[in-house]
């Protein structure tokens, strides 16, 4: 049975709460700017060199609930799920899922190939493509009952760990098969 389809923006809401990233409210919490997400994986990587995190520019704040969503050059496929609370640059749409909507059914689904395809036909800039999140946030999305979302997040989370494991081993397998050979 196919689920039902409805617009994104029914399966989450746009969170911009913004904060000037020199707040004192915002002091002390870390800053995620796009260059800290790894793309098509959700991986964040803190120790990335970031060119806006001088917290004098404008921010959003997220917390543990979020998905954050790369607007900027959607290609990249950057989708996060921080387990703490933050600021981010304003290239990050912190993205609230709604009732009833799993949080990383909602990331898996923002990384699939049909969004990201979707977002770029939609983008503005040819150098710097933008996601226009007003045609993001209407474009069709299935919609299952939550505990089949949950089975669809976990099966594809699964498959990212056995697809990052299989890319670990070839980098053995590179690195080994040339140490072979000299020896």
């Amino acid at each position: 049975m196919n689920p039902r389809m409805v617009p994104l923006g029914e399966l989450c809401e746009i969170d911009r709460s913004n904060v000037r990233a020199d707040d004192p409210r915002a002091a002390g919490l870390p800053f995620l700017g796009v260059e800290h997400v790894v793309g098509g994986t959700g991986a964040l990587d803190p120790g990335a060199k970031s060119r806006v995190g001088n917290r004098k520019s404008a921010a959003f704040r997220f917390d543990g609930r979020h998905v954050l969503y790369a607007k900027l050059r959607p290609y990249l496929n950057k989708v996060a799920t921080p387990g703490f609370a933050g600021v981010c640059s304003t290239e990050l749409i912190p993205l609230l899922p709604r009732d009833g909507v799993d949080r990383d059914f909602l990331a898996c689904l923002l990384r699939s190939k049909e969004i990201v395809d979707f977002a770029m036909a939609s983008a503005t800039g040819s150098r710097m493509p933008r996601a226009d999140m007003t045609a993001l946030m209407a474009m069709p999305a299935p919609f299952p009952p939550i505990r089949r979302q949950r089975e669809i997040a976990g099966v594809l989370k699964r498959a990212a760990r056995i697809r990052r494991l299989c890319d670990r081993a070839m980098n053995c397998v590179r690195g080994f098969a040339p140490a072979l050979f000299v020896e």
